[in-house]
C-alpha cells in the first residue's frame, strides 16, 4: 500500500517535455514499497512493486521483440484511494486490462504504438499474477 500523496507520482514514468528524442525518466520509489509509510494516516492506494533490476521483454508482432529496464518503470497503481468513506476506489487501467484479458482466456493483443509502453507492465502483471499458465506467456 502507498500513502503517499498522488502528486509525488506527477509525470511517472513517461517521458519529460523538451527531453528531445532522449527518453528522461523521473522515477519514484517512495518508503512505502518497503513497508515504511512516510505519511501513513492518508488513504493508500495499492501500487505494483516493480522489481529493481532486470529487464522486461515481450515480442510484438508489428514491432518486434522489445525490452525495457525495470527501473524505468514506476511502481504503477492498481488500486485508486478510496473516497467518501471507501477503503479503496476503482482499478486502473493496467490492473482491469490483465485481469480482464485473463478471466476471457485472451492469448493475442492488438495495440497500437501509442500502447507499447503499457505492455511492460501489463507483462509483469501477467508473470505475478499467472506464471504457469502457458496459453498467457506474452515472450516465447
Amino acid at each position: 500500500m502507498c500513502h503517499c500523496p498522488p502528486e509525488k507520482y506527477v509525470g511517472g514514468d513517461h517521458a519529460e517535455e523538451g527531453a528531445g528524442t532522449a527518453q528522461v525518466r523521473r522515477i519514484v520509489r517512495c518508503s512505502c514499497r518497503d513497508g515504511k509509510p512516510s505519511t501513513p494516516h492518508g488513504k493508500p492506494a495499492i501500487r505494483f512493486k516493480v522489481p529493481i533490476g532486470g529487464r522486461t521483454k515481450f515480442f510484438d508482432a508489428v514491432f518486434g521483440e522489445r525490452e525495457f529496464s525495470n527501473d524505468e518503470i514506476e511502481d504503477f497503481v492498481l488500486l485508486r484511494s478510496g473516497k467518501d468513506g471507501e477503503e479503496f476506489g476503482q482499478a486502473m487501467y493496467q490492473m482491469s486490462v490483465v485481469v480482464d484479458d485473463v478471466d476471457m482466456r485472451i492469448t493475442h493483443v492488438i495495440r497500437g504504438a501509442d500502447h507499447i509502453s503499457n505492455t511492460p507492465k501489463q507483462v509483469l502483471l501477467y508473470e505475478a499474477l499467472v506464471p504457469r499458465l502457458p496459453c498467457l506467456r506474452m515472450y516465447p
